[in-house]
């Protein structure tokens, strides 16, 4: 009886640690799931970032291109600012000029009259 009552007790144990094994692997087979959630979304905000991240290096490139542009456009209108100035003290020399022959000839024909 002895033996009969340590293989019920045997079995008894089995079951019971069959029991705990299944509700292990449920926990594990849980665990897994989450771990998977949590790894997917880990990728998809890791793709997130890398994707602002490569937006935000084509922003600072085009930056650095405006910037560049602007430099040579300002570069531009001073030059067009330097030759204009040089251009209305042309103007000014030749409308003095345009005064002094107009003295001129009014004082010529004040002679001949």
């Amino acid at each position: 009886m002895a033996s009969s009552t340590s293989l019920e007790q045997k079995k008894a144990l089995l079951g019971a640690t069959e029991t705990e094994l299944n509700e292990k692997v449920k926990q594990l087979d849980t665990f897994r799931a989450r771990f998977d959630e949590i790894k997917a979304r880990l990728e998809e905000e890791t793709n997130f970032t890398i994707s602002k991240e490569k937006l935000t290096r084509t922003v600072e490139e085009r930056l650095v291109e405006r910037k560049k542009e602007l430099k040579s456009k300002e570069y531009l209108v001073d030059s067009l600012k330097q030759q204009m100035f040089k251009d209305s003290q042309l103007v000014a020399q030749l409308r003095r000029n345009e005064s002094n022959i107009i003295v001129e000839i009014r004082s010529t024909q004040v002679k001949f009259i």
